[in-house]
C-alpha cells in the first residue's frame, strides 16, 4: 500500500509526541514511587537526558546547545573532545557504549552501510561519520558548525 503525500512524515510526528507523553508520564510514576520528592530542577533535567536520547542530539546536544563549540569530535561511545576557539579538550560526557553511539548515528539520517557518511545541516555545518573497516576500532564522527551567515569571501581568503 503506497502512503498518501505526508502521511510519512505525519506519522513521524506522532510517533514522536506519543515519546514524550510517555516520557512524562515515567517521570510521574518515579516521583509517585519516590520517599522523598524529586525537585523540578531534578525532573527537567531527567527530561532533557531522555528526550535528548530518544528524539534528540543524545549527549552531543548537551554539548552542541554551547554556541562557542565549533565542532565535535567522537572518536569512540567513550572519547568525545570539543573545539573552542580553535582548542580541543575532552568533552564532559560520553555514550553509554558503542550501540548507543550507533543508535544516535542512524537517528540523525547518518547511513551505516557505508564506509563513509556525511550529512550537510542546514546551517552550513556538516557531520561526518566514519565506519569499520576504515575505523578498526568502530565508528568515529565530527560536527562542523556553520556560521550564521555562510561563508564569505573574507573568511575564506586570509
Amino acid at each position: 500500500m503506497i502512503a498518501a503525500p505526508g502521511e510519512e512524515a505525519r506519522q513521524a510526528v506522532f510517533h514522536e509526541t506519543q515519546k514524550v507523553y510517555e516520557i512524562d508520564a515515567a517521570l510521574d510514576r518515579m516521583q509517585r514511587e519516590l520517599t522523598k520528592p524529586m525537585s523540578t530542577e531534578m525532573r527537567e533535567s531527567l527530561y532533557k537526558a531522555v528526550a535528548g536520547d530518544l528524539l534528540g542530539l543524545s549527549v552531543i546536544g548537551r554539548l552542541w546547545e554551547d554556541a562557542s563549540v565549533q565542532s565535535i569530535y567522537v572518536n569512540g561511545a567513550r572519547s568525545i573532545f570539543v573545539e573552542r576557539d580553535g582548542s580541543v579538550s575532552p568533552g564532559a560526557t560520553s555514550f553509554r557504549d558503542d550501540a548507543h553511539l550507533l543508535g544516535f548515528i542512524r537517528r540523525i539520517g547518518l547511513a551505516t552501510d557505508r564506509v563513509v557518511s556525511e550529512v550537510h545541516l542546514p546551517n552550513g555545518g556538516k557531520c561526518i561519520a566514519i565506519f569499520p573497516p576504515a575505523s578498526p576500532s568502530g565508528p568515529v564522527f565530527t560536527f562542523h558548525r556553520g556560521t550564521a551567515a555562510g561563508a564569505t569571501l573574507s573568511g575564506l581568503v586570509t
